[in-house]
């Protein structure tokens, strides 16, 4: 850095600047030194007093200012400063030694000056305690004691203790003791032996007949004093300090004065040498000199004149022709706190990667590309290829650095897999052959002990317990000892951040740390299907404290698939039990008191319902609409009474169809007596003596204490999306009927989530699927959040057994064909700026919810923005708003009439479905006005049945039928035509409604036309429906779509990003 004369005048005060111009002058600055690049200049000047100030100037960016630190009273900005400044300006300086050899060089001169005696000890005398010195390895050399109690197996005593009278009865020993609480360490245990005064209290100690080396039983003795050079020791990297060498075996130890210890002998005793006393302590703190150091360093000897202290001697270096390194790798085991990642593990299998030139190891590729190494009294010159060390370290890619704990040598690098056993498997089995292949030298300390065992014998345990669950245990043997397999696999579960994932996806073992440096290999095919059944059930069913899981027997099924690897003897009911579920339901014959005919998947049908309640289970019926799920159950029911004729079955269905239950029981079932529980004339006298009994949903949650008094042989769910919510009353209701058998109904078991799902497998097989909870966390959050297709397979393999759906297209292939025919409607002009109005004001209104509540509590703001713009586009009437109501024009009514006057003419018989009750009665208004015949059926309809069978068999061509009211339960094969006027969130609601007329006993071609505003909510709400079709056709191969939180701003957007 350049500055000048006028620089350092303008950054110190007039009087500053004037003193340290003459201190200057004088000569006293002793010793000017530079550091990095010149920004730093430190150096000694002699002040007043004897002891030389250490300053340091720190020259900024701009080189015009200076900032400085300094040993005398002023501390910064000084006339030492300034002296220093001026020196650097009329001789460069040198690079510099570094501080701590200034410092000490500086402390040798100070006791050159004024040699100070050390104090002696007292004497000694026999006590209770005994004495234990060792030489621990610590950056600040020391002598450490402990203090253990005589006959009390060697315990350490604390420091801290305070002594009753008579426990130590020696009062020397006493003294001892006291004196060692005053080089008391940070542990109470042990005294730490260095200052002054240190060398008398371990004379003291010996000669109290009670002070040993390190764990030995013979005592030291006090030996006659041994004479000690002062000698300079060549160390591996070529640097050189100063210490005192007295002959082999003998150890220096750090006190003061210093003495020595002669191991072999067990003998300590004081030190003589030519040094000046007062310089002794100095030399437990003497710094390495470097070897470009050397020359420097003696010349500020001679500077100073110490001419009594030992030179060293100058470096001579021989050049090393090795140019190439080689690599070693070293596997150990470090038994201490080891640093990785955000912790610290307590011990850790470990890698050393050294780069080797000619013997010498180096951390590759960091340090100096030219360094020296001792070889025996010769120095080395090694010129290393740092880039070829890198390489080196690159091809061990999976490795990851780890730092060492205090006490070990940082000088190698050290390597870890992070991945656990399992990367030290795959090493110890494939790269450690490939890396000795590439001339590398792998090198296996004896505290590497990692070994590789494979299982001896599998194991599979089963009993039987309480009602409908089992214990299940498994494990194998390694040499004779059994293990437990679950318990460790669930502990793995437990750890992992994705359960899943816990085997290894490219088809290796699964290897687990049994501690002790023992590896466990499992094969990967075995371990996947108990793992596969693991990661669904461990979170349900915790284990037991014997390591068993409890399952349900449910579960059976899917131990039988795995189970041929094992050692399995289970009971004799339980394997029979597993093996029902398992194999396909021997066929069953159709009963003699049912009057009808079954087709043959509806046979096959009939005999997994018996099969099921064989075996005492119950299951879900989950055929698409129209292929005869009651024909089915009427047939089931009909079996059961031929077996067991006094028990009763119960039937539970929406208000809608249970006339049509009555109907075909009477048709298909003539012998078997009907009972309709519902309306005014229900009564309890013949519960009791019918043999089936049909209710509603409704009626049974009003009747309740009645019928669950009862104890049927078989309750059935029609239409069993009634109860998809737990939470709901009549959920909760039909779980507490009693039933031998239960039975749910559904072509459409999942209308909204995964939940829905649950619902009706709490109500079938009561903790199968675990509780609420842990379904949501296992099964939905990945199946619906994440499109987890594992999950989702887990759980279909889970249920399949106790689920039953068919396709139409799969088993109907009589059925005519059925032409999906999607219709754009245009808006006119009023209505379309009517929409783009009411659009623009909720959208804004939406916005501000959001931003004050939250999009979660913003929901009925958001709903109710949606359900106008979908009013707006069936008929601006529906609006309840003044501007609504004068736009009065509805282009896709107008666009029904003009369909309705094309298709009735040809004779089509067409079914109208609306949502909204309030667009049938304006369609209503039209036909009248136009002379139009049709039917209508909405909730409040009575005569339900009757207008049925008036449209199946009469000359009506329209039915008007309200969504919610009639999209499910009837038979329309009569109509040859399907208009869904507005479209619904879930396509399956649609297509339920859509299957009323494309159903068994349908002999002509169905055509379903959807009608569809453009440019409106409702093109949104057809993409939606096209984008969450996939979810339950992961499960069922079947649309069942949520209208979800992440939907709702979606279907806000424009048009043209929605169809992003």
């Amino acid at each position: 850095m350049q500055y000048t004369v006028a620089d350092i005048r303008k950054a110190f005060d007039p009087a500053t600047f004037r003193r340290g111009l003459g201190y200057f002058e004088e000569g006293r600055v002793l010793r000017l030194e530079s550091a990095d690049n010149g920004h730093i200049l430190s150096g000694s000047v002699r002040g007043e007093v004897r002891q030389p100030y250490s300053t340091q100037v720190q020259l900024r960016e701009d080189a015009r200012r200076f900032s400085s630190r300094c040993t005398c009273s002023v501390r910064s900005q000084c006339k030492h400063a300034v002296a220093l400044l001026l020196a650097a300006l009329e001789r460069p300086p040198k690079e510099a030694l570094g501080a701590d050899i200034s410092a000490w060089v500086d402390d040798l001169f100070e006791l050159h000056q004024d040699e100070k005696p050390a104090k002696r000890g007292t004497e000694r005398e026999p006590g209770g305690l005994s004495f234990h010195c060792t030489l621990p390895s610590h950056p600040e050399p020391h002598l450490a004691v402990s203090v253990q109690r005589m006959g009390h197996g060697g315990k350490p005593m604390s420091l801290n203790a305070r002594w009753q009278r008579g426990h130590i009865q020696n009062a020397e020993i006493r003294g001892l003791f006291n004196r060692l609480r005053g080089f008391a360490d940070e542990s109470p245990y042990t005294a730490r032996l260095h200052d002054a005064g240190s060398g008398a209290l371990l004379e003291d100690l010996v000669k109290s007949g009670h002070c040993h080396w390190e764990n030995s039983r013979r005592a030291l003795r006090q030996g006659e004093p041994r004479e000690a050079e002062a000698q300079w020791q060549l160390h591996e990297d070529g640097s050189q300090s100063l210490t005192l060498s007295i002959g082999p075996g003998i150890k220096v130890l750090p006190l003061e004065p210093p003495c020595y210890l002669d191991t072999r002998k067990h003998v300590a005793g004081p030190i003589t040498t030519d040094l000046s006393p007062a310089i002794l302590p100095l030399l437990n703190r003497a710094p390495r000199i470097a070897p470009h150091q050397v020359e420097e360093f003696i010349e500020l000897l001679d500077q100073r004149g110490l001419s009594g202290v030992p030179r060293p001697a100058l470096p001579r270096a021989r050049d090393v022709s090795v140019s190439t390194p080689q690599a070693r790798l070293e596997l150990m085991h470090i038994d201490d706190l080891v640093e990785r990642g955000d912790g610290f593990v307590p011990d850790i299998y470990v890698a050393r990667l050294q780069a080797c030139y000619q013997g010498f190891g180096f951390n590759p590729g960091e340090g100096e590309d030219v360094v020296l190494r001792k070889n025996g009294n010769q120095l080395l010159r090694i010129r290393r290829d740092l880039k070829a060390e890198r390489d080196l370290l690159a091809e061990l890619t999976e490795f990851h650095d780890v730092a060492l704990p205090n006490g070990h040598s940082n000088q190698q690098r050290i390597l870890t897999p992070y991945d656990g056993p399992s990367a030290w498997a795959d090493f110890l089995d494939h790269r450690m052959a490939r890396l000795e292949q590439q001339n590398w030298q792998i090198e296996q300390r004896d505290s590497f002990d990692l070994a590789l065992i494979e299982p001896e014998q599998w194991q599979l345990q089963t009993r039987s317990r309480d009602n409908d669950w089992f214990e299940l245990s498994a494990g194998f043997k390694v040499d004779g000892e059994n293990h437990n397999l679950l318990d460790l696999l669930v502990k793995l579960l437990r750890e992992a951040d994705d359960p899943s994932e816990v085997l290894p996806a490219d088809g290796k073992p699964l290897i687990v740390d049994l501690g002790g440096g023992r590896m466990l290999r499992l094969p990967h095919e075995r371990i996947a299907r108990v793992l596969n059944t693991l990661v669904e059930l461990f979170r349900e069913h915790p284990l037991n404290r014997a390591g068993s899981l409890k399952l349900h027997k449910l579960d059976l099924a899917r131990l039988e698939h795995w189970s041929e690897d094992w050692s399995w003897t289970p009971p004799d009911d339980l394997r029979a039990f597993a093996r029902s579920l398992s194999e396909a339901p021997p066929q069953a014959e159709i009963p003699a008191n049912f009057t009808g005919e079954l087709r043959g998947y509806q046979q096959a049908g009939l005999a997994w319902m018996q099969n099921l309640d064989r075996h005492g289970f119950s299951g879900l019926l989950a055929d698409d609409m129209g292929l005869g799920k009651t024909v089915q159950t009427l047939a089931h029911i009909a079996a059961l009474q031929t077996r067991e004729p006094r028990g009763t079955c119960l039937i539970v269905a929406p208000t809608s169809v249970i006339g049509n239950w009555r109907a075909e029981a009477r048709r298909f079932t003539p012998d078997l007596k009907v009972l309709l529980w519902h309306g005014k004339e229900r009564h309890g006298d013949g519960l009791r003596d019918a043999d089936l009994v049909i209710t509603s949903y409704g009626t049974l949650l009003r009747d309740e204490k009645t019928l669950e008094h009862m104890r049927w042989r078989l309750i059935v769910l029609d239409e069993a999306q009634a109860i998809k919510n737990p939470r709901a009353k009549i959920a909760g209701c039909v779980k507490r009927v009693k039933a031998q058998q239960r039975l749910c109904l559904s072509g459409t078991p999942m209308e909204n989530h995964l939940g829905e799902l649950w619902s009706l497998f709490d109500f079938l097989a009561p903790g199968f699927l675990g509780d609420a909870r842990s379904f949501k966390q296992l099964y939905r959050t990945p199946i619906e959040k994440h499109a987890d297709e594992k999950r989702s397979a887990q759980l279909s393999r889970r249920v399949q057994a106790f689920l039953l759906r068919r396709r139409k297209e799969e088993v109907a292939t009589e059925l005519p064909p059925k032409s999906d025919i999607l219709r754009t409607v245009t808006l006119g002009d009023e209505q379309a700026e009517l929409y783009e109005t009411i659009r623009l004001s909720m959208e804004q209104r939406i916005r501000d919810a959001v931003h004050q509540q939250g999009l979660e509590r913003s929901q009925i703001v958001i709903l109710d923005a949606l359900l106008k713009l979908r009013q707006i586009c069936c008929d601006p009437r529906l609006v309840k708003l003044e501007q609504a109501i004068q736009a009065c024009e509805s282009a896709k009514l107008q666009a029904l009439m003009d369909m309705l006057g094309d298709l009735i003419p040809q004779g089509r018989r067409v079914l109208v479905f609306s949502q909204f009750t309030e667009m049938l009665a304006l369609i209503e208004d039209e036909l009248n006005q136009r002379k139009l015949p049709y039917l209508k059926l909405t909730g409040s309809t009575r005569n339900r049945q009757e207008l049925v069978d008036a449209f199946q068999q009469g000359t009506t061509p329209l039915f008007l039928i309200s969504l919610k009211a009639g999209g499910t339960g009837l038979n329309l094969t009569a109509a040859d035509t399907v208009i869904h006027y507005d479209p619904w969130w879930n396509p399956a609601v649609e297509n339920q409604a859509s299957d009323r007329a494309h159903r068994i006993g349908q002999d002509k071609p169905v055509f379903v036309y959807k009608l569809i505003c453009e440019n409106t909510v409702e093109e949104r709400i057809q993409l939606m429906q096209e984008r969450k079709r996939a979810l339950s056709q992961q499960i069922f191969q079947a649309e069942d779509n949520a209208l979800g939180e992440d939907d709702l701003e979606w279907l806000l957007q424009p048009v043209q990003d929605a169809r992003q």
